[in-house]
């Protein structure tokens, strides 16, 4: 199975990750499909000769990158600044940089960053990339250094975390989860932790919460303008969330009048 597939800057190229089958290890691959986009462009939907043996080529991938473990899953990979890095997640919590050029080479870095798996990543900025947040089962979010994957902040919650979005306006971060589908079904829980929860990214201290999810969430992000939070869950519902005025009027005045001068708050 594949569990993520995400493009390089400039859209280039992708990479997958597809589960271990058959006693393979898990395997990380990265395909270029600069030749059937240009083919698809000179022939057009019609394709054509030159299309089709293009879309053969982008069937093989340029480079594949064997897992660090064939016990374990990768669960995530995404490229890193300037795609001259594929960072990695794993479902045993590990945290590895990897040359996405090499198909031979072992992971340029390789840290145990959860004591679970890792569920998702999300960037501060999908270009300058400083850092980068993780969301895990083991009950922590925690924020990355991109280039040295060096620890700069920890969000301890109390609850298994699927998901998570920073904010492109403001130092917050967003945060969903809860307990295990499965568990849900069988046991009698807490609907509070299918809460939507704010952080701030710098002092970790929660902010607020966002009720409205009746099982596990799977999925949370903020807009590009950062004034609204999309979630979806197991309870199959998405909920798109307005930041209203409560959410506004709680910011300090120097961060208002900050968002004000750069014109994005009015």
């Amino acid at each position: 199975p594949v569990r993520n597939a995400a493009f390089a800057h400039g859209q280039r190229s992708f990479v997958t990750c597809s589960d271990q089958v058959m006693g393979t290890p898990p395997v990380m691959r990265v395909f270029d499909i600069s030749q059937s986009a240009a083919a698809y462009g000179a022939h057009g939907a019609g394709g054509g000769a030159a299309a089709v043996a293009s879309a053969e080529s982008t069937s093989t991938p340029a480079v594949a990158i064997e897992g660090w473990s064939s016990a374990a899953r990768v669960t995530r990979a995404h490229f890193g600044p300037n795609n001259e890095s594929l960072i990695a997640t794993g479902s045993d919590g590990t945290l590895a940089l990897y040359d996405p050029r090499r198909a031979d080479a072992k992971a340029l870095q390789k840290i145990q960053a959860h004591g679970k798996s890792i569920r998702a990543i999300a960037f501060d900025d999908p270009v300058k990339q400083l850092c980068f947040m993780t969301a895990s089962t083991d009950t922590f979010a925690k924020i990355w250094d991109t280039r040295s994957l060096k620890l700069l902040k920890s969000f301890d919650t109390g609850r298994s975390i699927n998901c998570v979005s920073m904010s492109p306006l403001l130092d917050h971060v967003v945060l969903a989860g809860g307990q295990a589908a499965v568990d849900v079904a069988l046991t009698r829980v807490d609907p509070a932790q299918f809460h939507i929860r704010f952080y701030h990214k710098v002092h970790a201290e929660e902010l607020g919460q966002l009720s409205g999810h009746f099982g596990p969430v799977n999925a949370v992000t903020y807009s590009p303008d950062g004034r609204i939070v999309v979630s979806g869950g197991e309870d199959g519902y998405v909920r798109v969330h307005h930041l209203d005025a409560s959410y506004w009027d709680a910011l300090s005045d120097e961060t208002v009048e900050r968002l004000r001068y750069t014109g994005q708050l009015r």
